[in-house]
């Protein structure tokens, strides 16, 4: 019988051989980019030997491409996280002109342009990103040129809110970065939950440090004074040092966060079922948010929260968990004994003995006079394209007190018709993934984004919300997902996630 014929096997000696070749296989397309690297590393050097700072910018620029470029999805979280710590930093603190968060998004959208893209590519264009080009056209391009043609102009100068009207013009821009970043790399149920767990942890801090802040901590209340200074807007508040800020520089901002975070704990909490999130994670966003919501006095976000945790309920077809009632009644209890002095001249300043003796609340009724006697008729004179980023009756008093007057003073009808058009496609996407009553994660996201929407729509009647900092990041990302959620259900399979 002959013998059965054997593989080849290398040779012991020879082994070592084998390990180099298949070592110097793995780089054959490959060395055009390592040589390259190698390159900028001598030229990082060099810089450094001249200016170290520079090259120790470099050198960091450097690091973030080789851990980022090959997981894109680390971009988005990073810029999650930081998002609500750096977007109240003091504008031109780091950058001329920039704060925080817009030097962040500039890095990591030049970051993401260089990425390695996810099967559906990075240009998911949907009307979504339409609507924004109508925003941008609507809000900045028309109401400039309206002004230019009537003699006016436009310059760096004249500030407002600590912005210049350059920067009131190209402020929507950071959002939609925000929001490109985020839609392009979400491509997995791992990814939309790691995204939730990074909202509620930088909520929780953000808490946290709005609490400490009204116990009057003094590190902690220097630390805001100084890197999250109120920027000025030309009067005095008389409860300015009364009503907590954080890090959010503005105690309506914060409302608005601490308000649209506690719809979407809601929405995940009443189908933590479907979620890889801790029950507890959930519980503490809604102690720690419900305190800070309190605490900012900020009554419409209150309002606004009844009406969208009714909406949550209503869609998710759940009555309220005893225990989540109960974590924020007690938030409730612990807010008004401990800060009771503060609640009191709150709710005395609106409506008590120290408020004027209209029927509505006081803030109210201050609002109405200023929206009749200077907003409606500055609206009525240039109602088309509006009076521009700086309109001369902001000289009478620095805000609109309303982000529909704000849109249709500064951009006139078009404008505030771009913004519902926005809000339109927000509303259908949400709607149409609560029809398709998926069992994955898209009905929880779906559920909170409606309630959020709802609720930033209602808060708007009475401040410019959806522009300012806040709850307008969280808006953007939350829209990024069901976006994502969206555009994934069509194709009918998620991608599976690489390791982190």
């Amino acid at each position: 019988m002959s013998n059965p014929v054997r593989p080849f096997q290398v040779p012991s000696e020879n082994k070592s051989f084998q390990r180099v070749g298949e070592w110097s296989s793995q780089f054959n397309n490959q060395w055009p980019a390592l040589l390259g690297g190698v390159g900028l590393a001598i030229a990082i050097g060099g810089l450094a030997s001249w200016n170290p700072l520079i090259g120790f910018g470099l050198g960091l620029l450097l690091v973030l491409m080789v851990l980022l470029l090959p997981r894109p999805v680390v971009i988005a979280y990073i810029v999650i996280l930081a998002y609500p710590f750096t977007g109240g930093l003091e504008r031109g603190g780091i950058i001329p002109g920039l704060r925080g968060a817009q030097m962040m998004l500039v890095l990591a959208f030049f970051l993401f342009v260089l990425s390695k893209p996810t099967r559906q590519g990075k240009l998911r264009l949907t009307v979504l990103d339409l609507a924004f080009f109508y925003i941008l056209i609507t809000g900045s391009v028309l109401p400039v040129l309206a002004l230019y043609f009537r003699g006016g102009s436009i310059n760096t100068d004249d500030v407002a809110y600590g912005q210049s009207p350059l920067q009131l013009l190209l402020g929507p821009l950071q959002y939609y970065l925000l929001y490109r970043i985020v839609v392009s790399v979400i491509s997995s149920p791992k990814h939309i939950e790691m995204v939730l767990n990074l909202l509620f942890g930088a909520s929780i801090v953000v808490s946290i440090l709005g609490i400490l802040q009204k116990a009057g901590v003094g590190p902690v209340r220097d630390f805001i004074t100084t890197y999250y200074p109120t920027p000025s807007v030309g009067y005095q508040i008389a409860d300015v040092n009364q009503r907590i800020t954080s890090t959010l520089v503005n105690w309506a901002q914060l409302g608005a966060y601490t308000c649209v975070t506690l719809l979407l704990a809601l929405a995940c909490y009443t189908h933590k079922h479907r979620l890889n999130i801790s029950p507890r994670l959930l519980m503490a966003t809604v102690l720690l948010n419900m305190v800070a919501l309190v605490l900012t006095g900020t009554m419409v976000a209150w309002i606004a929260l009844v009406i969208g945790g009714v909406i949550v309920f209503k869609l998710s077809g759940r009555v309220p968990s005893p225990k989540m009632i109960a974590t924020a009644l007690v938030a409730i209890v612990i807010a008004t004994i401990v800060f009771l002095p503060f609640i009191q001249g709150r709710f005395d300043e609106q409506v008590g003995a120290g408020a004027s003796k209209g029927i509505l609340p006081a803030s109210i009724e201050f609002r109405v006079t200023a929206w009749t006697q200077v907003f409606l008729p500055a609206i009525g004179r240039n109602l088309i394209f509006g009076a521009g980023p700086t309109p001369s009756e902001l000289n009478y008093w620095p805000t609109e007190e309303s982000q529909y007057l704000y849109l249709l003073l500064r951009g006139g009808i078009p404008n505030f018709l771009s913004y519902w058009f926005l809000m339109g496609i927000g509303f259908t996407t949400c709607w149409r993934l609560l029809k398709a009553r998926s069992p994955g994660i898209e009905q929880p996201v779906a559920v909170g984004t409606f309630a959020i929407l709802v609720a930033i729509n209602i808060m708007n009647f009475t401040a410019a919300y959806f522009t300012g900092f806040g709850a307008t990041q969280i808006i953007w990302e939350l829209l990024a997902v069901v976006t994502a959620c969206e555009q994934f259900k069509k194709i009918g399979v998620w991608e599976t996630p690489t390791k982190m």
